[in-house]
């Protein structure tokens, strides 16, 4: 996750002719079942 994160903002992609950061058309899910309660508990705020 940390990786698409990082490199997700750097892609672009075309709309209406109009290059655009394919970000603003992203949803990012993450399943934080496997997680340590720490991890998860972080995970919410950052």
């Amino acid at each position: 996750m940390a990786e698409v994160l990082r490199d997700f903002p750097q892609l672009t992609m075309d709309v209406d002719g109009k290059e655009v950061s394919i970000m603003e058309r992203t949803t990012l899910v993450a399943n934080t079942s496997n997680m340590p309660v720490a991890a998860r508990e972080a995970s919410i705020y950052t």
